[in-house]
C-alpha cells in the first residue's frame, strides 16, 4: 500500500487533503467528546440465588424456565444465561432501538408469574444491566484518626458528586 501511495502522488495528496478538511469539521462542528459517553443500557438482567443448589440444578429449576418464559417477548435480540454454585444469571438483551425499559417490565411480569420455581430460592432480581466504568478511584491517608479521615472523604465524595458533568460518585 506504500509503494501505490509512492507511485500516486496526486492519491497520496487529495487523502492528505480530505483527513485535514474532516479535521477543521470536526473543530468547527464542535464534536462532543467524552470519556465514557451516554448511551442507552440494552441488557435486561435476571439474577437468582439458591443456596446450596449445584450448578446443574440450577439450570433445571431456574434457568431454563426462565428462558422459556421469556423467549417469546418482543424486542430480544438474545438471551445468555449461567449457572454455578447457588447463583443463575440471564442477560436478556434488547435489540437495537427497542426501550429497555419496556423490556424490564415485560420480563418482571413474567418472571413474577413463574410458579415453577424451587421452594427455597431467594426473589429473583430483575434489573437493567448497567455497564460502569470507573474513571478515578481516590485514598485517603495521612496523619489523622479513621474516623477523620472518613469524614474527609465523605466530604470530598459530597462535593465532586455536585461537580456539573459527575453522574456517579
Amino acid at each position: 500500500m506504500i509503494a501505490w501511495f509512492a507511485r500516486n502522488s496526486v492519491a497520496a495528496n487529495l487523502m492528505m487533503i480530505f483527513i485535514i478538511l474532516m479535521g477543521i469539521n470536526g473543530i468547527i462542528n464542535r464534536l462532543p467528546v467524552e470519556v465514557f459517553p451516554m448511551f442507552n443500557p440494552d441488557e435486561v438482567e435476571v439474577r437468582v440465588t439458591y443456596r446450596g443448589a449445584t450448578p446443574e440444578q440450577m439450570e433445571e429449576s431456574i434457568v431454563i424456565p426462565v428462558e422459556n418464559i421469556v423467549a417469546d417477548l418482543p424486542g430480544i435480540e438474545e438471551i445468555k444465561s449461567s449457572a454455578g454454585e447457588g447463583r443463575a444469571t440471564i442477560e436478556i438483551e434488547a435489540e437495537t432501538g427497542y426501550d429497555s425499559r419496556n423490556l424490564l417490565e415485560d420480563v418482571k411480569s413474567r418472571v413474577d408469574s413463574l410458579n415453577s420455581l424451587p421452594e427455597g430460592i431467594e426473589p429473583p432480581v430483575v434489573r437493567i444491566e448497567e455497564h460502569l466504568h470507573e474513571v478515578v478511584t481516590l485514598i485517603i491517608h495521612g496523619d489523622m484518626s479513621e474516623y477523620d479521615l472518613r469524614k474527609l472523604g465523605e466530604r470530598i465524595r459530597d462535593d465532586v458528586g455536585r461537580l456539573e458533568g459527575i453522574s456517579r460518585v
